[in-house]
């Protein structure tokens, strides 16, 4: 080897030694940021009263689900809840939120509070014309938070 090679290895190693140490720093920041948005999402389900009122009146409908008929008052507060639950199912398919954390938390909360809200999203849907309307929202809660718990078994 001779002297133009070895100073040529020793700068690549020079360029990409702090080149990996930056990406690892950069990791570590990213999965920071993931966990306090999360933690900030889950901080607001609890302290929003709109959709906490919500999330009362879909548990509080189970194993049954929503009646066919209820009050506008409630159907306002439902629909926060939903939507709520919504944007935590795209940041969660987006990967934009610490997944563990979410699911942890929130996962069979919203998959319990859609079952019970069902019948309701299927009415919205037909009445407003719109087919996919949380339809991400469904997924998540139908689909996410068992294959989460099926590979996460200590978690059961």
């Amino acid at each position: 080897m001779n002297f133009g090679n070895y100073q040529l290895s020793i700068a690549i190693v020079a360029v990409l030694i702090p080149a990996a140490i930056a990406l690892v720093g950069m990791k570590r920041i990213r999965e920071q940021h993931l966990k306090e948005f999360s933690l900030n999402l889950i901080s607001s389900f609890y302290s929003s009263d709109n959709v906490a009122k919500g999330h009362e009146i879909l548990i509080r409908a189970l194993p049954n689900g929503m009646p066919d008929k209820i009050d506008s008052k409630d159907e306002y507060f439902v629909r926060q809840a939903l939507n709520f639950y919504s944007f935590i199912a795209v940041a969660y398919c987006e990967n934009t939120v610490d997944r563990r954390i979410i699911m942890l938390q929130l996962g069979n909360s919203i998959k319990s509070a859609f079952s019970s809200a069902q019948s309701l999203v299927d009415k919205q849907r037909v009445e407003m014309d719109r087919p996919t309307m949380y339809q991400l929202l469904e997924e998540f809660s139908v689909k996410r938070v068992d294959e989460f718990y099926a590979e996460n078994n200590r978690y059961k």
